[in-house]
């Protein structure tokens, strides 16, 4: 089943405040993101409509609001952290790691006081939405600023469930390990992961390069964020 964009909520909130607004951005464009082998993969036909399948089917909707601090959004313009959020309900019953049924958001913080000429990063890629068990995983989150050459850093943090509380996690999952993944018997894990080995040992990501790597060993169904 496609989400059709139009069930997410998006907006604008002070840090520092109760203050706080929802947006109306427009869609710009649409566009299938590749999840499976050529031979089964379908597609939402015509986009952004919810249909039956036996397949999951994703897609990247690309989509735009100006900020005006002078007219509309004036009433932010005293305050210095703001966030942009999405959030809609909710997440997946089927989420066998912990945060089942939670209310999903991501943010993105927005200084207006300083730093007024900093670009945000880019990513390049699509995200991996179906990984295979027993097979080793890679992915490289591929960020990169090409107007200020900032250097960038990665880090696992908890998913949202709100604009200010994280969700809870079970049966020994956390955002440091969100799935199930091969250590070997006898394996000491104070040692960490060991994303070299054949297969990979652990749940590895670089906060230098943002690569992930692991090898899943079971069929979780989970939540991260970085």
């Amino acid at each position: 089943t496609s989400e059709n964009s139009t069930t997410f909520n998006f907006g604008l909130s002070c840090a520092s405040s109760s203050l706080d607004k929802k947006l109306t951005p427009t869609l710009v464009s649409i566009r299938q993101v590749p999840s499976l082998c050529g031979s089964v993969q379908t597609k939402c036909d015509p986009p952004n409509t919810m249909i039956n399948s036996a397949y999951p089917i994703f897609e990247e909707h690309t989509l735009k609001y100006t900020l005006d601090f002078d007219n509309a959004e004036s009433a932010f313009a005293s305050c210095c952290n703001l966030k942009l959020y999405m959030n809609r309900c909710c997440r997946d019953s089927k989420i066998n790691t912990g945060p089942a049924g939670t209310d999903f958001y991501i943010t993105s913080d927005l200084n207006i006081c300083g730093s007024l000429n900093n670009s945000s990063p880019k990513f390049v890629s699509f995200p991996q939405m179906v990984i295979n068990i027993n097979q080793p995983f890679y992915y490289a989150v591929g960020a990169s600023d090409t107007v200020d050459f900032d250097s960038l850093s990665y880090v696992m943090v908890d998913p949202l469930k709100s604009l200010k509380d994280p969700v809870s996690w079970s049966g020994g999952f956390d955002k440091n390990n969100p799935v199930q993944v091969y250590w070997p018997a006898g394996y000491d894990k104070n040692k960490g992961p060991l994303p070299a080995s054949v297969p990979p040992i652990g749940f590895y990501m670089s906060s230098t390069s943002g690569d992930i790597v692991f090898t899943p060993t079971d069929s979780n169904q989970t939540v991260l964020c970085i």
